[in-house]
């Protein structure tokens, strides 16, 4: 079986087994796909393919084993890749990062500038997504790390690993009513007097902040809900109502109309973590930023 032929099976799946754009991806003409494919079952000697007349539908039991196996040999042969390159150019490279905005905003910045004082000639791509799709993004090797709080340790096909800790914080205009109380006075019952702006379901505790209301019986009203902690304070400057955001997206110079209070003592605290593939080859400088950006976990 030639690596070709991998590409095919491993594309197939990708592509839910649609031979138009199976040969799109790959760049050939679909008569060279399905050349390929009779090729493979006559070479294995068993149907790996469910089909219904002329239509691929799914792989068989036999065609999964065998997918799981495509996987593996593809992900080797990107690690040949990878440790040829190393060897040409241990300190040149590209590191993929996928993450969130938050993440891309608050937190990356001093780690890669730290990061860039010692490799110079690597650069960066940081691709900013959804959580769900960030971990999609690290399986496809579409990028080399994925950096999240949410549903970034839901793969076993991943490591994972803890970054920092974080919390909340309560952001409003400085003549609010609610600046008299601070972090141990504040209630979860007096924010849900005022309208609220905070995250969406699935980004930065989004779904939690609305469940610990519920938690207690309290009826709130959501003014407005984003993915991002920049949108939630344009809002709030603009007197939408008072926001909840992550307490690193407060920053005390930019955001001076705005008074902030911790809500660590309200709210849950929350683990971000970084994620990349098992098996995958990491070049030295992928590891060394790892280590960077980790570092809290290595020290307490």
């Amino acid at each position: 079986m030639t690596l070709f032929q991998i590409k095919i099976i491993i594309q197939l799946k990708k592509q839910r087994f649609n031979i138009t754009n199976t040969a799109e991806s790959l760049n050939v003409v679909q008569s060279a796909i399905s050349r390929q494919i009779k090729l493979i079952e006559e070479e294995l000697g068993l149907p790996m393919f469910i089909k219904k007349g002329k239509r691929y539908l799914d792989f068989t039991k036999e065609g999964y084993v065998i997918y799981d196996q495509a996987l593996k040999i593809e992900q080797a042969s990107n690690n040949i890749l990878k440790f040829s390159q190393e060897a040409l150019q241990e300190k040149e490279g590209r590191i993929r990062i996928a993450t969130t905005h938050t993440q891309a905003k608050y937190f990356l910045p001093q780690h890669l500038t730290r990061f860039r004082a010692l490799y110079p000639q690597v650069s960066f791509e940081i691709e900013q997504s959804t959580p769900a799709d960030l971990i999609n993004k690290v399986i496809e090797s579409k990028a080399d790390i994925a950096i999240s709080t949410e549903q970034i340790d839901q793969d076993e096909s991943l490591i994972t690993q803890f970054c920092y800790q974080w919390h909340h914080a309560l952001i409003l205009p400085k003549d609010h009513p609610l600046t008299k109380f601070d972090e141990n006075t504040i209630t979860l019952k007096s924010i849900s007097k005022y309208p609220i702006l905070s995250y969406v379901h699935g980004f930065t505790g989004g779904g939690i902040i609305q469940n610990e209301f519920k938690k207690r019986k309290l009826d709130v009203k959501i003014g407005l809900a984003a993915s991002d902690s920049d949108t939630i304070k344009t809002y709030v400057k603009l007197g939408f109502g008072i926001g909840i955001i992550a307490e690193m997206a407060y920053d005390p110079e930019f955001d001076q109309p705005l008074s902030v209070i911790s809500l660590k003592k309200l709210l849950p605290q929350f683990d971000t973590k970084i994620s990349y593939l098992k098996d995958a080859f990491q070049p030295k400088y992928l590891q060394r930023f790892i280590e960077l950006v980790t570092e809290q976990s290595h020290s307490s």
